[in-house]
């Protein structure tokens, strides 16, 4: 007598003595009950498995495993073992689907199959909720299905009535020994509600030894195991004819059991998501709803209330769309339920129509805001700009203005080079340093900055490679970049770029607009606060001239105290020169100790100070704007520079290298001589080397 005779002899089932059909193997897909008789071997399943090359992943209490490792030892390296033991022994779906995936997953990627065989008789003490131990059953289904792996769940046939009666409510496929059958009871839930669980159990099995495998002939139950099924008539009864009804309604109907598992589908759901009738019937209805919906059907099910709001559905091509529902529940007399019904309504274009009026009025919105703030951070730039005289704060205070305020990306301020008619860049914000080296030709109209200019008014160039490339990584790295003009009456005094190359978001003509109003405050600014130094002659002498120094010429003059440079700057202001002094010193002590009386000298400090003239040491642009400005009206003129390793110390020594170099281009084209008194102690080697080699040096007496 085999395991399975003696076991339903056990169970008080006498066998027809028909021979059992024989072994059928398990196929990809296949999610098996595998009822075990009297703790038979599972050798072959392991063994079967590896012939199909299939990786086997064993899952189950220590106790199982430990039954198992010794049982398979020759396979040991090519199965992995996953222990379930939780404290507790709470059931947590959540953990076990999880690391069933991951091994799917793996078993892919190794270009293999997965053969599952998971023990579940840890699980019969817990404290399991019966639909949630379902729908774990519901979605290893799903995944034997999407990944072709094999899942045996093997249920001990001394287990509890009530959990075996689960196992057949939820597996495709009834596995005794060796020998599998078709499950007549799955997703047939009306039979568990005719037949206690231990009638279910054993009708069941006394039909699975029938060698034809017809469905099950059921005999009248007696009146202990009857349920009044009167009941259950007039409610199918009532199911079918609103079947009937909502044929051709046009919105979808679906009516589940009290599992979730679709039991009817009118014609509008086949045509919303793309199943047909028979794809969709006898299957979890959480296949139709979006994993990253914020709420699923299995979710909406479990609160076991009527329920109405929105969920991302999902169509059969993996489209996703949101959907109306409305969830209603049928209670038998006991109140409990029975099934669900649910009315959906596709509302993509509702949701379209929202999400523009949404995005029109926060367009509307932005602009309003931006606006605000464009002109909250206009007043507060111009309010910022008169607390200063300092050009160089004055850009910064301009470009930031520019990029906080009007949302542009990176800015730019060119002012004119008269001598050489370039625009040369003196600030920027968020560009690249190279373009604080670059001359744009000020009247070339191939640049669009020259085009600005030669008209006199903004220019938005639409497409920067269309543009003839200035070579400052400028307009050839934006989809739109902007040029306005900065000018004061009719002087052209310079330009402001700006862009947005981060955001690629278009220049619209409002933002022109305000872009010429921080033009003219920064003409306003350098108008404001650029000095003009009016050239005076002193009292001439009668003496020949200590020093025979050449005109067109940059002087060093190397001492520890700037003693002799005041002394050739001063032999030269009384000889003729027009003199102009910038000195660490105080203005005032140089004029009495070398009795200077109309001579300009300007305090080169960090200082503002109303009472002199001023000039930062940091404030490069303006530094050059005043000594040039003067040597043009001058002639001859000598102008001396005190505090060069100062100015070092405030910039760097390239900085003041270039701004020498400028300089030395102005003495250079006019009659003019400039003196830098320098103390070469305090000076690295290579710079008081690169500095002897730029410049004449005044021989010593």
């Amino acid at each position: 007598m085999g395991n399975t005779d003696i076991f339903l002899k056990e169970k008080g089932i006498e066998s027809d003595g028909s021979m059992s059909p024989p072994e059928v193997r398990m196929r990809p897909g296949d999610h098996v009950c595998y009822m075990e008789c009297g703790g038979e071997s599972l050798h072959y399943l392991i063994d079967q498995g590896i012939t199909d090359n299939q990786q086997c992943l064993l899952m189950g209490g220590e106790a199982f495993l430990k039954r198992m490792k010794k049982e398979i030892s020759e396979f040991r390296d090519m199965v992995t073992f996953v222990s379930c033991d939780k404290e507790n022994s709470r059931f947590n779906p959540t953990a076990l689907l999880d690391t069933i995936k991951s091994h799917i997953e793996k078993a892919r990627a190794d270009r293999s199959s997965l053969r599952i065989i998971q023990d579940m008789s840890w699980i019969e003490s817990g404290d399991i909720d019966r639909d949630e131990y379902a729908e774990y059953e519901a979605h290893l289904n799903l995944l034997c299905e999407e990944s072709s792996a094999v899942c045996i769940c093997l249920y001990n046939t001394a287990a509890p009535a009530s959990l075996l009666c689960n196992a057949l409510r939820t597996h495709p496929f009834l596995a005794i020994e060796e020998t599998l059958y078709p499950n007549w009871y799955y997703v047939t839930p009306e039979i568990f509600l005719q037949h206690d669980e231990s009638e279910l159990v054993r009708s069941y099995l006394k039909k699975v030894t029938n060698s034809d495998l017809e469905p099950a002939r059921r005999k009248s139950p007696d009146n202990k195991h009857l349920r009044d099924t009167t009941e259950q008539r007039s409610q199918g009864e009532a199911l079918e004819f609103l079947a009937g009804v909502v044929e051709n309604v046009m919105e979808a109907v679906i009516v589940t059991d009290s599992q979730g598992v679709i039991t009817y589908v009118n014609p509008s759901v086949c045509d919303m998501f793309g199943y047909s009738r028979k794809e969709l019937e006898g299957k979890l209805a959480n296949m139709l709803n979006s994993k990253n919906s914020p709420v699923t059907f299995q979710e909406i099910l479990h609160q076991k209330k009527n329920w109405e709001g929105e969920i991302l559905a999902i169509r059969k091509n993996g489209e996703r769309f949101p959907i109306w529902l409305r969830l209603s529940l049928l209670l038998n007399d006991e109140g409990k339920t029975t099934a669900f019904v649910s009315v959906c309504r596709d509302i993509t274009e509702q949701k379209k129509a929202e999400e523009k009026l949404q995005r029109y009025a926060l367009l509307l919105e932005m602009k309003v805001r931006e606006k605000t703030r464009g002109t909250e951070t206009l007043l507060k730039t111009s309010y910022n700009l008169r607390s200063t005289s300092n050009w160089r704060k004055g850009i910064e205070t301009i470009t930031k203005g520019i990029v906080e305020g009007l949302g542009f990306d990176r800015a730019a301020i060119f002012f004119v080079n008269e001598r050489e008619q370039t625009l040369e860049c003196k600030g920027q914000l968020n560009m690249s340093e190279k373009l604080l080296r670059v001359k744009i030709p000020l009247r070339d109209t191939r640049y669009a900055v020259g085009r600005c200019i030669a008209e006199g008014g903004p220019l938005l160039v639409k497409d920067g490679l269309s543009d003839h490339r200035v070579q400052i990584h400028l307009e050839e790295e934006a989809g739109e970049f902007v040029w306005v003009p900065i000018l004061f009456q009719s002087e052209v005094l310079g330009a402001i770029g700006a862009d947005r190359a981060r955001s690629q978001a278009p220049i619209e003509p409002e933002d022109v607009d305000m872009l010429e109003l921080y033009a003219n405050q920064i003409a306003e600014f350098i108008e404001r606060t650029r000095l003009v130094v009016e050239p005076e002659v002193e009292k001439q002498v009668s003496t020949p001239l200590k020093y025979d120094l050449e005109p067109r010429e940059v002087y060093i003059v190397e001492e520890e105290r700037p003693e002799k440079a005041f002394d050739i700057f001063t032999d030269l202001v009384k000889h003729g020169f027009k003199g102009f002094g910038i000195c660490r010193t105080h203005p005032q002590k140089v004029r009495e100790k070398y009795a200077l009386e109309r001579t300009p000298v300007m305090w080169l400090s960090e200082i503002e100070s109303k009472q002199l003239e001023q000039v930062s040491p940091q404030d490069i642009p303006k530094l050059t704007y005043v000594v040039s400005e003067f040597i043009k009206r001058a002639q001859p003129a000598v102008v001396i520079l005190e505090g060069v390793e100062y100015l070092m110390v405030q910039n760097d020594f390239r900085t003041v290298l270039k701004l020498l170099h400028t300089l030395t281009d102005y003495v250079v084209t006019s009659q003019s001589i400039l003196l830098l008194p320098i103390n070469p102690k305090s000076l690295p080697v290579h710079q008081h080397v690169l500095l002897k080699r730029a410049f004449r040096t005044v021989p010593e007496e």
